[in-house]
């Protein structure tokens, strides 16, 4: 299976609207439970994404005050 090209998917989110954002949400919230992705603003999710397409995981807390 080929993995997710991260930079696409960080693309992708820049053109989304509330309303698909709303509609993702719902669909990933149901996929993913534990991830409470239910609970999130598109922004909060932007930055969880942008994280975890990250190769340097030093910066941890900077991502964790921009959720918050």
């Amino acid at each position: 299976m080929k993995g997710i090209n991260m930079k696409n998917a960080l693309d992708l989110l820049e053109t989304f609207t509330e309303y698909e954002w709303e509609r993702a949400k719902k669909e990933m919230a149901k996929r993913i439970p534990s991830m409470n992705i239910n609970e999130m603003s598109m922004d909060e999710f932007k930055v969880l994404t942008k994280y975890l397409a990250s190769p340097d995981f030093e910066n941890i807390d900077d991502y964790r005050r921009r959720l918050h």
